[in-house]
């Protein structure tokens, strides 16, 4: 019974001990399945933490990237509306300045947008380099902005050559004015640039809102016809809008394709005006100019045509012309005789400060074989004042080759009488405005000025002489030669070697 019993608990705790046994293998099964699953979620909590450090770095550079963005959308908007160099509103903002102002005036108020243009500028640039512009264009903008007198006008740079004002709460046009000229004073003063002193060259134009336009578009373009008529007028002045300046602008359009058309379809001409010496009463010289046998229009002189020339792209292609019919004519009137015989090219400016001025004329002469010591170039005193282009240097070294040149249409308005000095000329033309003084008065300042000229080694030439009374006067006080219908009107090539052969009293009676 007792070992039956013993038996009994063995058996029992056998199972017990089973059982035990079977549950810690579960219980480890479980325990080793739980820490795996921390395994994974500590990797988890891990990876996210990684996850929440990037987004934090993210964020970071988002931060960065967001004001790098508006750092360049900043300076972008600058560039886009304001001028780099003045730190002034460009030509985009200030038309929108000047639209809101339009739109703001009542029914009695008025608004003037006035340009200035400085046509020295680009020609800086050009020769003295970009520095020297921006130095230049700085002090500009230093001395508008201190004569920018009103809060409620606006300066801003609107082209390369160019600036513009809003003027407002102006009660009459005197006042206006007045504020346009105190403008034009502050530039008498020369200015500095690359080391060189230089007295600007100014252009001006106003147009008033909303009587001269009702948007900044169209206050602006009739601006620019006014500035085209200033141009026109010479430099230092301004000009006023006015509703035949549109007719004008178109007309000139019109005649800008005609000459195109002139060029291509060999409308052009030469006609030949006499230069008669006054002590002999013979042709000196011929002076060859285009003669345009327009379609419509009838013949037209180069006087005619001569500013719109100017601005063309022909105008290089007329110098070549001009220059090549020229030397031919002399070499063969040399050839028939007339061996003194000289021959007149007037320059335009634009084509003596072009860079291939000197290379068409030494290919003329290498292609025609003319004397240049016959040839005479007639040049103009804006070229000379233009020093910024070194023109005296490239004269002389054509002057060396034997070619003269005489200063056409001189005015101590325009240019000092010290550069007669140094410039090398052979001699000086005048309008006949030089007889616009009375009698007596004109003979005492002709008597003194063309005594000045005689010692610098210049001839003087007159222009434009029509009466046998101005040509008496002319020999009287000392003139060298005169020009103009008293001589001949200008002529063909058959007439002008006709004249050769006659005598002044013949001349006179074709």
């Amino acid at each position: 019974m007792g070992i039956y019993l013993m038996l009994g608990l063995c058996v029992i705790l056998l199972v017990v001990i089973l059982v035990m046994a079977i549950q810690l293998k579960k219980t480890k099964q479980t325990l080793e399945l739980t820490s795996k699953e921390l395994t994974q979620t500590a990797s988890r909590l891990h990876k996210t933490d990684g996850m929440y450090r990037e987004t934090l770095l993210g964020k970071e550079n988002l931060n960065t990237i967001y004001e790098e963005l508006k750092e360049q959308y900043e300076r972008a908007n600058r560039l886009a509306y304001t001028d780099p160099v003045t730190e002034l509103p460009n030509r985009q903002q200030f038309e929108e300045i000047l639209d809101g102002v339009i739109k703001t005036l009542r029914s009695t108020e008025s608004a003037a947008l006035s340009i200035l243009e400085f046509p020295d500028l680009r020609k800086v640039g050009d020769v003295l380099g970009r520095s020297s512009q921006n130095e230049l264009l700085m002090d500009l903008t230093q001395r508008l902005k201190a004569n920018i007198g009103f809060q409620d006008e606006y300066l801003a740079r609107v082209g390369e050559d160019s600036f513009a004002v809003i003027h407002q709460n102006f009660d009459h046009a005197g006042e206006l004015e007045e504020r346009l000229g105190k403008l034009f004073r502050i530039f008498k003063t020369p200015l500095q640039s690359g080391g060189r002193v230089l007295t600007p060259r100014i252009y001006g134009a106003c147009a008033i809102a909303p009587k001269d336009g009702k948007t900044a578009q169209l206050l602006f373009m009739n601006a620019e016809l006014a500035l085209c008529e200033a141009r026109r007028r010479g430099e230092d002045n301004y000009c006023y809008y006015e509703n035949e300046f549109a007719v004008k602008a178109m007309q000139q359009m019109e005649m800008q394709v005609d000459l195109r058309r002139a060029f291509r379809e060999e409308q052009m001409g030469f006609a030949y005006g006499a230069q008669v010496n006054l002590r002999t009463n013979q042709i000196e010289a011929y002076e060859v100019v285009l003669q345009w046998k327009h379609p419509t229009r009838g013949t037209l002189a180069m006087s005619d045509f001569r500013a719109l020339l100017a601005e063309s792209e022909f105008c290089m292609t007329a110098l070549t012309s001009l220059v090549t019919e020229a030397f031919r004519r002399q070499k063969e009137w040399e050839e028939k005789g007339y061996r003194d015989l000289q021959v007149a090219i007037p320059c335009l400016t634009r084509q003596l400060l072009d860079d291939d001025f000197a290379k068409t004329v030494y290919d003329a002469l290498q292609n025609t074989g003319a004397n240049p010591a016959r040839i005479v170039f007639q040049i103009s005193a804006d070229a000379l004042a233009d020093k910024t282009r070194e023109v005296p240097d490239m004269l002389k070294k054509l002057t060396r080759s034997g070619f003269r040149f005489v200063l056409d249409d001189y005015g101590f308005e325009k240019l000092p009488f010290s550069v007669l000095f140094s410039a090398p000329l052979q001699g000086v033309i005048f309008g006949n405005s030089l007889l616009a003084a009375e009698g007596a008065d004109a003979e005492k300042m002709l008597q003194t000025l063309i005594p000045m000229l005689h010692t610098l080694r210049l001839k003087v030439l007159v222009r434009d002489i029509a009466l046998e009374d101005q040509s008496d006067f002319l020999r009287r006080v000392g003139c060298d030669l005169a020009q103009g219908e008293l001589y001949g009107a200008y002529l063909g090539e058959e007439m002008a070697v006709q004249y050769l052969r006659m005598s002044s009293a013949e001349r006179r009676r074709k």
